[in-house]
């Protein structure tokens, strides 16, 4: 029985001896997966550089802010990496891009622009180390982590009611100020539009299709509730949740618009919720409608494109106009 005890006491008092040696090694094993994830990052960085000069240099410049050999030859001005700034992204307006944005801007480059697509020419690990070194060219991606990516609503479809409503939406947002009653880029605010560096910039003409953040409508979905960083285009996340009864006057579309189209937007609005019952819905009441309406917007403007033959493409489809000048810091 003495025995016992004195095993007893003994145990209680090695115990915290014990629980010591546990959190040090557990302390230990955290610092050393710290360090080798460090490593990594770098030797990623270091190699990621090696590519970026041999291929990115000559547009983007040594110091990553644009202003490469080539840059004044080239139309839209390739992207300024101190700037962290990003047009195609996953995350909410003003927030920086995941890895994986980076990733796909790279693998499949900007249509209507010089940046190519580099799958196939560089390796998916080659791809990844070049984000990684982009990365260190802006302090915000070392300050700051990047945004959650926004939740896309599954596709309920195309159908004529979403169209109805996606042309009832492209009104109400009042989408045609830049791209035009008919989404051919030509909105009374079409010559005024400038980016954050002061270059021209011209609203994307639907009619066209080939999108520069990529053909899927989830892309389109994306940029209509993202914004594009750094251009006029907002994020219309937000936007997407107004009432029934919160559109006042109508006359002021018919401007743009026919009688019978005005008429066709004001019945729309006469089924909508209204501003009170969205102010009483559930969050994922908001979500299905704010989900549905991002589809219907999508559907809309993806009806405008069509498909031009080689000679329109060739001799009237001209890339984004820019205005080139130094950047100056």
């Amino acid at each position: 029985m003495v025995g016992q005890e004195m095993f007893s006491r003994a145990w209680t008092a090695l115990l915290p001896t014990l629980a010591v040696l546990s959190l040090s090694t557990i302390g230990f094993a955290q610092d050393q997966s710290t360090a080798r994830a460090q490593a990594e990052k770098v030797a990623a960085e270091m190699r990621g550089k090696k590519i970026y000069n041999r291929a990115c240099v000559a547009c983007h410049g040594r110091a990553g802010d644009g202003n490469g050999a080539a840059a004044k030859y080239l139309n839209p001005a390739p992207r300024d990496f101190t700037a962290g700034t990003f047009k195609f992204r996953s995350t909410p307006s003003g927030e920086l891009p995941t890895d994986q944005d980076l990733f796909d801007t790279v693998t499949n480059g900007i249509p209507r622009t010089t940046m190519p697509a580099w799958e196939g020419l560089l390796t998916e690990k080659d791809r990844h180390d070049v984000v990684a070194y982009l990365k260190t060219f802006s302090d915000k991606f070392r300050l700051n982590r990047p945004g959650t990516p926004i939740k896309i609503s599954p596709d309920p479809g195309v159908t004529p009611e979403s169209l109805v409503e996606g042309k009832s939406i492209y009104i109400i947002m009042e989408c045609s100020a830049c791209h035009g009653a008919r989404g051919k880029g030509d909105g009374k605010a079409a010559k005024t539009l400038k980016d954050d560096w002061g270059h021209k910039i011209k609203p994307f003409n639907f009619t066209l299709g080939n999108y520069k953040g990529g053909e899927d409508p989830k892309n389109v979905y994306k940029t209509f509730n993202t914004g594009l960083n750094g251009t006029p285009m907002p994020s219309f996340a937000e936007a997407f949740l107004f009432g029934g009864d919160s559109i006042g006057d109508l006359s002021s579309y018919r401007e743009s618009y026919s009688a019978s189209e005005v008429e066709t937007l004001k019945n729309y609005l006469a089924g909508q919720p209204k501003e009170g019952e969205i102010g009483n819905m559930s969050e994922t009441e908001l979500q299905q409608l704010a989900g549905r309406r991002s589809w219907s917007l999508v559907h809309f403007v993806k009806s405008l494109s069509r498909k031009p033959g080689f000679f329109h493409r060739l001799f009237v489809e001209d890339t984004e106009v820019t205005q080139h000048r130094s950047r100056k810091k």
